[in-house]
């Protein structure tokens, strides 16, 4: 079963977690997970070219 997002392990509502990250994907033009690391340590991230 392919998803275009998958909701996080902890919900209230799956089907509204699905929907809201949907709609912010679609806004976004980068997305930044809370738990990469590697963005720990810069002070500025570079937006899409």
């Amino acid at each position: 079963m392919e998803m275009d997002v998958i909701p996080p392990g902890t919900h209230v509502n799956v089907y509204k977690s699905y929907d809201i990250m949907m709609k912010i994907k679609e806004m976004a033009d980068i997305l930044l997970p809370l738990h990469e690391p590697e963005f720990a340590s810069v002070d500025t991230i570079a937006g899409p070219p």
